[in-house]
């Protein structure tokens, strides 16, 4: 009766671990499976910090380089509200400057976003609204990016850490069209009380182009 019990009781965890091993496997073929040509290779670094300024109000900013291809330098600043414990808004100013054959352009985009994450056992899955106004020296107009996130706790080594895969379509309301399709899969890794560190790989889809381009992503989060 004691083996029986043990074993009932080790069966859902095992469920769920294998569930959560399959969809990083996963998502992590489906840039080997893609179809259409490479567009090369990107890799992006970003450092930001928070601040939280009341009980539901959050500063947020941010600074970083892609280097490659899409080579240029980002920034981002902006406001996140808390509404409860799972719904939040933000509001922020993100600006791009991309650098081809020594011409520096300009990306500047003003973005509002709803957030909502539900938990169910150790699992949470992330949604993210976003609608952002693109202005500047590329094609300008709204564009929509709902992102899907589902992540998992796991302990490595007695350190917690939380692996997440997500999927966030680009639609341009310009355009009406797909346009882009990018697939994360990453962890999210504290350190220590006031910083999180962020190892992704993500792999972009160019509907339009039928091109694809991949790379790592590291982002430090400092919260003061």
């Amino acid at each position: 009766m004691v083996i029986l019990t043990t074993a009932t009781s080790i069966y859902p965890s095992f469920k769920r671990y294998f569930q959560f091993t399959i969809l990083l496997i996963s998502t992590a073929l489906y840039p080997l499976l893609g179809f259409g040509a490479s567009d090369g290779n990107l890799s992006m670094g970003m450092l930001t910090a928070t601040k939280q300024l009341t009980d539901t109000h959050t500063l947020f900013l941010g600074g970083g380089t892609l280097v490659e291809n899409f080579k240029g330098d980002l920034g981002v600043i902006g406001v996140l509200g808390k509404v409860n414990n799972a719904v939040t808004w933000r509001v922020a100013y993100f600006a791009y400057s991309p650098t081809s054959e020594g011409d520096r352009r300009y990306d500047n985009r003003l973005r509002g976003a709803l957030t909502y994450k539900h938990d169910f056992n150790d699992w949470r899955f992330f949604h993210r609204s976003r609608l952002e106004y693109r202005h500047g020296d590329i094609p300008s107009g709204y564009r929509y990016r709902p992102t899907f996130n589902l992540s998992h706790p796991l302990t490595i080594a007695n350190k917690p850490i939380r692996p997440f895969v997500e999927y966030e379509p680009f639609y341009d309301f310009k355009k009406h069209t797909h346009s882009l399709s990018l697939y994360t899969l990453g962890s999210v890794i504290p350190i220590g009380k006031r910083l999180t560190l962020i190892l992704a790989y993500f792999h972009i889809h160019n509907i339009e182009a039928g091109t694809h381009t991949d790379g790592p992503q590291v982002l430090l989060n400092i919260r003061f």
